[in-house]
């Protein structure tokens, strides 16, 4: 087949979830597909996948995500259609819902759905804001040949929302590259110069991600100072990634317990294994996940891990990490609290959550992604 990739989300230098998703996923299903063609539609392209591309791959240029919204559906209703008829595509994948309204029927037709945040969470969203991706959406179930997602907890939601048929519904996870988190290099020199890179405290808890309200920071920062309070730990909460300082709730929480929480921002992948290598925990309070892949990266750097009792979180967690309730500031702080005091614990969270993480890995979503085509295109 040749296999059209609409991965307009893909922006080198700026990685998001699902261009994240388009990366890893891709460079493992090009290193095992001996047979078909891709054509890959993405504002630019990482020297990552680059280096798995081979001479079966092009690349064709689409609208960075940060561009007009009007010049991002104009070109995916109108010049994108024209390049499947142009490029002889057999079947297209989306890596995010966002199917064009005008391709051929003869097309077969793959969407990934991530989650349905906006949906969940709509407080948080313009209205027409959720108008336009529900109706999206809807198009994309109906006209879709088949439908992933990359949860049980995402499948449930979108049945839900949707009420397409359960069967072009499959579920492939996410995966984590193990290699990447556990590997040896993150002792010696490198610990010390991204310690003092970022002025990491000896001691810390880290939370990672992209500030969102419902990423429930504000809670985190709460549980947090309770905890110190409680029980006079020594550690820090250090709060890596964007956005973080633009909100005023941050701030004000910085300006009362600055010396206690450490905001770093955004880092390189290249820099994340050690910096998860040199927390004493991970906690990651979420009110909502599509996957929660922040969790399995501390799983497999080795630290114990402390996540939400609610949407997909348990699915990806299982037994390896403390679930908390993550509306409950004193079940946040005590279950810190539990996991600073009692060593034990911390070790066999340790081991369980570095087998949990080997569990998902981006080989077996490539291949059942790829089993999945084939199913499609026949």
């Amino acid at each position: 087949m040749r296999i059209a990739v609409n991965a307009r989300a893909c922006e080198a230098g700026n990685p998001t979830g699902i261009a994240s998703y388009a990366e890893h996923l891709y460079k493992h299903i090009w290193d095992m597909d001996m047979i078909n063609e891709y054509v890959f539609f993405a504002s630019t392209i990482s020297r990552e996948l680059k280096r798995h591309a081979n001479d079966r791959i092009i690349f064709r240029s689409a609208p960075s995500p940060r561009a007009n919204k009007y010049a991002r559906v104009s070109w995916e209703n109108t010049f994108f259609p024209v390049q499947l008829c142009f490029n002889n595509i057999d079947l297209l994948h989306c890596v995010n819902y966002s199917l064009p309204f005008a391709v051929p029927v003869r097309i077969k037709k793959v969407i990934t759905v991530h989650d349905l945040i906006w949906l969940k969470f709509s407080e948080y969203f313009p209205k027409d804001t959720i108008y336009a991706a529900k109706k999206r959406l809807l198009h994309a179930c109906a006209a879709a040949d088949s439908i992933i997602t990359v949860s049980e907890n995402t499948k449930k939601d979108l049945l839900e929302v949707s009420h397409c048929n359960e069967e072009k519904v499959v579920v492939i996870h996410e995966g984590v590259d193990i290699k990447h988190f556990s590997r040896t290099q993150k002792e010696g020199s490198q610990t010390i110069v991204i310690r003092s890179k970022y002025s990491l405290p000896q001691q810390f808890i880290l939370w990672v991600g992209s500030y969102k309200k419902h990423k429930n920071v504000e809670n985190l920062c709460r549980a947090f100072v309770m905890a110190k309070e409680k029980h006079r730990l020594a550690h820090k909460l250090v709060l890596c990634g964007p956005g973080l300082l633009q909100e005023r709730a941050i701030n004000a929480i910085l300006e009362s317990y600055g010396n206690d929480i450490l905001v770093i921002g955004p880092v390189e992948y290249e820099e994340l294994p050690v910096i998860y290598s040199l927390a004493d925990a991970f906690i990651f309070p979420s009110l909502y996940e599509g996957f929660g892949l922040p969790v399995l990266e501390a799983m497999a750097s080795g630290i114990p891990v402390i996540a939400s009792n609610i949407s997909s979180l348990p699915e990806i967690a299982g037994d390896a990490a403390i679930l908390i309730n993550p509306l409950s500031v004193d079940e946040i702080a005590d279950a810190l609290i539990r996991l600073i005091e009692d060593n034990e614990l911390r070790l066999t969270l340790v081991a369980k959550g570095i087998e949990r993480a080997k569990r998902f890995s981006w080989e077996d979503a490539a291949y059942k992604t790829l089993k999945l085509f084939s199913k499609v295109g026949l």
